[in-house]
């Protein structure tokens, strides 16, 4: 499946945050540091590919269960502009997401 508009590439600039409880994952992650308590400036996301640019800024959330060897997950992209045909783009952006986890070797990460 080709990539809508030529989006080929995603580079997200968050803030995140782990809470591991026995054998699941939450995990948080967000464009805005004061969502976390922490001062820093607000980061973005960029995607990317061809004449077309795409950008926003993310809130979302995921549960990493180890022992289903899943993530679930969903969050809010809010579009703040682009290039090419998203220039001045703005508008909200919903997704959910649901993926089986690849175990690495028993000593290296996990792969989503």
């Amino acid at each position: 499946m080709m990539a809508p508009f030529g989006l080929t590439n995603f580079d997200s600039r968050t803030y995140g945050r782990f809470d591991e409880r026995g054998t699941q994952i939450f995990s948080r992650f967000d464009a805005d540091p004061s969502v976390f308590g922490i001062e820093g400036n607000l980061r973005g996301d960029r995607y990317f590919g061809g004449s077309n640019e795409l950008f926003g800024r993310a809130s979302d959330s995921a549960v990493i269960d180890l022992v289903q060897q899943t993530i679930v997950g969903g969050g809010i992209i809010n579009v703040t502009g682009g290039t090419g045909i998203f220039d001045n783009a703005t508008g909200l952006i919903t997704f959910t997401q649901e993926d089986r986890l690849t175990p690495g070797s028993p000593d290296g990460p996990i792969n989503f």
